[in-house]
C-alpha cells in the first residue's frame, strides 16, 4: 500500500510518547512483534531508545514515528541503489525469511530485503536466515556482531 503523506502510513501514527522508559517497556513486551526480540534488547532498547520529552513529562521515542515512516516510504535525498556497485569492501546481507506476497507491509515476520541485494553489490554475500525476521540484530545480536567484526563475511560464522 502506498502513503502519499507521512502522517498516513502505519508508523508515523504509532505511539511515540511515554511516561517513562519502563512504561514503555511494560506496554509493549507482550504485544506486536516485541516479544520475539530477546528480552535484554528488548529492555535496552525502551531504556536508551527515549529521550526526556521537551515539556519534562515523561519520556519521547528518540527517533519519532515519523522520522521512522519517511524510511520506510523511501524518502531519501540519494539514490542507495545508485551507490551500491562503487563499493568494494566485502558486504554480509543478512536476510530474514522471505515475505509472503499476500503480507500486509507492516508485515514484521518477513524480510523486506530483496532476495537479489547481494547482486546489486561487486563484493557481497547473502545470509538467508528463514528462522529469524526483519527483527534479526533484536533476536541474534552476538550473530549480527560476528558478521560486523569478521574479516571475510563469505565464511558463515
Amino acid at each position: 500500500m502506498m502513503f502519499e503523506r507521512v502522517e498516513d502510513h502505519p508508523v508515523a501514527r504509532r505511539r511515540g510518547h511515554f511516561d517513562s522508559w519502563q512504561d514503555m517497556y511494560e506496554r509493549y513486551r507482550e504485544r506486536g512483534s516485541y516479544p520475539l526480540w530477546r528480552d535484554d534488547i528488548f529492555r535496552d532498547y525502551c531504556e536508551h531508545g527515549v529521550v526526556p520529552s521537551a515539556d519534562g513529562a515523561g519520556v519521547d521515542l528518540a527517533c519519532p514515528p515519523t522520522v521512522e515512516a519517511t524510511i520506510y516510504m523511501h524518502h531519501f535525498d540519494v539514490d542507495l541503489y545508485a551507490m551500491m556497485p562503487d563499493i568494494s569492501q566485502p558486504v554480509a546481507i543478512l536476510r530474514a525469511k522471505e515475505r509472503d506476497p499476500d503480507a500486509g507491509e507492516m508485515d514484521f515476520s518477513s524480510s523486506p530485503t530483496a532476495p537479489d541485494l547481494a547482486q546489486v553489490f561487486p563484493n557481497a554475500t547473502d545470509v538467508y536466515l528463514p528462522e529469524l525476521t526483519h527483527f534479526i540484530p533484536m533476536q541474534e545480536p552476538e550473530m549480527v556482531a560476528r558478521y560486523i567484526e569478521h574479516e571475510n563475511p563469505k565464511e558463515r560464522v
